[in-house]
């Protein structure tokens, strides 16, 4: 099995384009098939095998519950060589790996979230949380961003067995085409990123010198909330140091110079 790799895609564009992005996701009855399908004849290859069905066709389905090959047979170098001119790839899995990021497809039901257009103020968006195996599928957004009337994609992801994360964002002018793309990826998962992504369940694995990289972060003397949902696992002694800085009329309390240095780094030692 893969590590898993958490999606999440925020895309906007005319409505238009967003509603057919919606129609042709369930339709296809997934996302990647929908935007980005693989070549029906490397579905047939795996491994170096063809597969076909009775009637001697190249067998797309031949993996699917219930169906039963009919025969097989070893490709050649010739057959590959041809593969590769035709498609990049000699199979599904080379093909998926190179030019979707990774090797397994989305299905509908194994998006996390309502395949839905938003609209808020006049804007349409839709939001898509996901998994991917080994590393986010980021070929998918492009070709996403690449079709008519969406305008600006982000997609945020993090895998934690291979410990790295990232946010990727494509903006395209309305005018011209043209894209430009970002990824900021990072080969270390940091407290500071498990915050942006709220996951609360995940912060009491963080070592404590993610924690100084997060505070670091912030200039000395600034206004730290007590209601910030990192501090629900700070130990008492720093809870209670931010706690007892609160101002009644703020609710804000402030963590000194003195005890940013002194005390947050005695303890991680």
């Amino acid at each position: 099995m893969p590590n898993w790799c958490d999606n999440s895609v925020s895309i906007t564009g005319t409505e238009e384009s967003l509603r057919q992005l919606e129609q042709d996701i369930r339709e296809a009855k997934g996302l990647c098939e929908a935007v980005l399908p693989t070549p029906p004849e490397l579905l047939a290859i795996s491994a170096g095998v063809i597969h076909y069905d009775a009637q001697g066709n190249a067998d797309a389905e031949w993996n699917l519950p219930g169906q039963t090959t009919m025969s097989k047979r070893t490709l050649s170098d010739e057959d590959k060589e041809i593969l590769m001119e035709k498609y990049g790839a000699v199979d599904w899995y080379d093909w998926n790996v190179k030019f979707r990021g990774s090797k397994w497809a989305v299905d509908l039901d194994e998006i996390h979230s309502d395949v839905e257009v938003d609209e808020r103020n006049g804007v349409f968006s839709m939001y898509l949380h996901y998994q991917s195996a080994w590393a986010p599928n980021l070929e998918v957004s492009v070709a996403i961003l690449e079709r008519e009337g969406i305008t600006h994609i982000n997609h945020d992801y993090i895998e934690r067995g291979c410990d790295f994360c990232g946010e990727a964002t494509g903006d395209k002018d309305e005018t011209t085409g043209e894209i430009v793309w970002t990824d900021d990826c990072r080969d270390e998962i940091t407290f500071a990123d498990l915050v942006e992504r709220d996951e609360i369940d995940d912060y009491v694995e963080v070592e404590v010198k993610d924690l100084l990289v997060y505070l670091d972060d912030k200039p000395f003397g600034a206004f730290i909330s007590k209601d910030e949902k990192w501090m629900e696992v700070l130990p008492f002694g720093l809870q209670e140091i931010i706690c007892l800085n609160v101002a009644p009329d703020t609710g804000k309390g402030m963590i000194s110079e003195y005890e940013q240095e002194e005390y947050i780094r005695d303890f991680a030692r």
